[in-house]
């Protein structure tokens, strides 16, 4: 768990989202969404 920090963030992402098209035309949502604050010596990883 990250410690918290009282420092402004320097990226803020919100509602982010990716969907991908099949051959069929389908799509295919991966993330939907995604809100993110990063601070000043945050690190963030994400795995799928």
């Amino acid at each position: 768990m990250a410690a918290k920090t009282t420092k402004e963030p320097i990226l803020i992402l919100k509602n982010v989202g990716k969907a991908y098209e099949q051959p069929n035309r389908q799509l295919i949502s991966i993330i939907d969404n995604i809100n993110l604050e990063l601070r000043q010596g945050e690190i963030v990883a994400l795995f799928f």
